[in-house]
């Protein structure tokens, strides 16, 4: 009886350490894909240049967009696991 309820303790404690690191993981990645899609959304070009530097221009904000919209594929599912993880814990915290 005594070796059981070790080990169903043991197995419990590691796959909670697991899980809260695999959050905090996650978390600071979702922030971090946020971040990174803010900032190509918010990329401004300056309208002063050349021909060459604008067509260079061009190509570049062509890359961010499609880096902002490629970065909707890690945001989504972060942000699954952000929302997993906070209605755990605020059920956790109700039940007790």
């Amino acid at each position: 009886m005594t070796t059981t309820t070790t080990t169903t303790t043991v197995i419990l404690l590691t796959t909670t350490k697991a899980g809260l690191a695999l959050g905090i993981v996650a978390t600071i990645l979702l922030i971090l894909a946020l971040i990174i899609r803010e900032l190509s959304t918010a990329y401004i070009g300056n309208e002063d240049l050349s021909f060459r530097e604008r067509l260079r221009l061009v190509l570049r904000r062509e890359r961010i967009k499609a880096l902002s919209k490629n970065v909707l594929v890690a945001i989504v599912p972060l942000l699954l696991i952000f929302i997993l993880i906070v209605v755990t814990e605020v059920s956790d915290i109700l039940t007790t």
